[in-house]
């Protein structure tokens, strides 16, 4: 049941920018390297959407039988597919399995396959609905249709009306996930319902041209590689600056700390949520010279250590690696889809009891991470995988995403509204964001904020974390052992 307590670019180097895919490449429409993985590593116990659960006033978007009004509800949504046409697309993957799999019109488009509706079992509680949930968010998202899905939740003992949100990593990242989620709404209360604008799709390609176009994209793989070594060459400062990350990284990384947050992960979720006030948080980042993200990262840390502590794991366990996504977009880039992200491997001090020490060792760690190239070096690797062929590129996705030992969780941070947004009038009172599991971590967490909130979603296997209930609180004590503290 989820915990409710009321009280959360800088752009890519020369260097990185030059490792991304050659322009003579069909880039619009063929899923780069990182986009493909998440579908190369996808499970059906695996399944790799984001998303989450928001609630909406319910008045707005009922009847007056206490129906949902779902046929406004795809109008709404419909309309603002125009300014994102890719959630209109679907995959279809290279002939014979050449190449990278290329975005497409969806000539079969059906919004009635994408904007759902289900009533939540009576009596419509809170556990009710998280059963409805997880129960959807474990299921994998079709790959024959565009991959996201939006599915309304009516029969709310409060009356209000839920959403729970997918769509596949292979489409958005957190960032892109936020921006086209937030395109689907409405700021303004009374702004009078879009109209849907004809829309026709574009043939797909044929079976021959794409053929032809991936025997030459695979030709053209060691030219591609060749270039892009030339082009990191040109800049000396910046390549040893690169080099140099790429040492020390290696010099002073070990796998990550042994524990049971790396275990084999089952089919079922589970997924609680911590909210806290946006101004708290900002008043410790302030009152201690760190940074919203700090204090966040200190509280699932202060979580972690209470988990491992019941669990009789935390002696002689100094600390856990978790990985950090870093968005690369610009401002101008928040509709582009896709995944267009780097990384940190951040260190979570689970030995220090007290949240302060916690709090600046934390600081002092994403600090040096900020002022190296770790971020530059991550961009730079992940964009020399478009030149590997589609074979080593699907051995190494299965790898990195279900077998990794470099990290022992995933924590995402995304900015979301600051504002209200309404759907047909109904504000939105809250969202509860999910982040996937690999195959071998057992625990994921993502922070957002929204109009004044900032809540961590906490996604578990509840089979391996039946203890999931000690981790939020403890992610919540430790928060407000900061707070308490200024």
């Amino acid at each position: 049941m989820p915990v409710r307590r009321a009280a959360h670019r800088s752009g890519p180097s020369a260097l990185v920018t030059e490792a991304t895919p050659p322009q003579d490449r069909d880039v619009a429409d063929t899923l780069s390297a990182l986009d493909a993985s998440f579908l190369a590593a996808e499970r059906p116990e695996v399944p790799l959407h984001i998303g989450g659960v928001a609630r909406f006033e319910g008045a707005p978007l009922l009847d007056e039988a206490g129906r949902l009004r779902l046929d406004d509800i795809r109008a709404v949504v419909e309309a603002h597919l125009a300014a994102i046409p890719r959630f209109r697309q679907r995959l279809r993957p290279a002939p014979g399995g050449l190449g990278l799999p290329r975005w497409s019109d969806d000539e079969t488009f059906d919004i009635t396959e994408h904007v759902l509706a289900r009533r939540v079992p009576q009596p419509g509680l809170d556990d009710d609905l998280h059963r409805l949930a997880m129960d959807l968010q474990a299921r994998a998202l079709p790959r024959d249709r565009p991959l996201w899905e939006l599915t309304f939740v009516d029969g709310l003992a409060d009356g209000s009306v839920a959403l729970v949100d997918k769509a596949h990593h292979a489409l958005v990242d957190g960032v892109s996930g936020s921006e086209s989620f937030i395109t689907m709404l409405d700021r303004d209360p009374t702004a009078p319902p879009p109209v849907p604008e004809p829309w026709a799709p574009r043939p797909a390609p044929a079976t021959a041209h794409r053929l032809l176009d991936e025997l030459r994209r695979a030709a053209r793989l060691p030219v591609d590689a060749a270039r892009g070594t030339v082009d990191l060459v040109r800049d000396p400062t910046a390549l040893a600056a690169l080099l140099g990350t790429a040492a020390d990284t290696l010099r002073s990384h070990r796998p990550a700390p042994r524990s049971s947050l790396n275990a084999p992960v089952g089919a079922a979720r589970d997924h609680r949520v911590v909210r806290w006030s946006l101004a708290d948080a900002k008043r410790i980042a302030h009152g201690t010279d760190t940074t919203v993200n700090d204090v966040a990262l200190t509280a699932v840390a202060g979580g972690l250590r209470a988990l491992l502590a019941g669990r009789g794991e935390l002696a002689g366990l100094d600390h856990l690696t978790a990985l950090v996504p870093v968005s690369t977009r610009g401002a101008d880039e928040m509709l582009g889809l896709g995944n267009r992200v780097s990384a940190v491997l951040a260190t979570l001090p689970v030995a220090a009891d007290d949240p302060q020490t916690c709090l600046r060792r934390i600081r002092a760690d994403m600090d040096a991470h900020k002022q190296g190239h770790e971020v530059e070096l991550f961009a730079a690797l992940l964009g020399t995988a478009d030149w590997l062929p589609l074979p080593l590129l699907t051995v190494l996705s299965d790898l990195t995403v279900n077998r990794q030992p470099i990290v022992n969780l995933v924590i995402t941070n995304v900015r979301g509204s600051p504002t209200p947004l309404y759907l047909r009038g109904a504000r939105m009172l809250e969202f509860q964001p999910y982040v996937p599991l690999g195959a071998n971590t057992t625990v994921g967490v993502a922070i957002l904020s929204y109009d004044g909130q900032l809540d961590v979603g906490v996604t578990v296997d509840p089979d391996a974390c039946p203890d999931a209930s000690v981790l939020v609180d403890g992610i919540d004590a430790t928060f407000h052992r900061l707070l308490a503290g200024l």
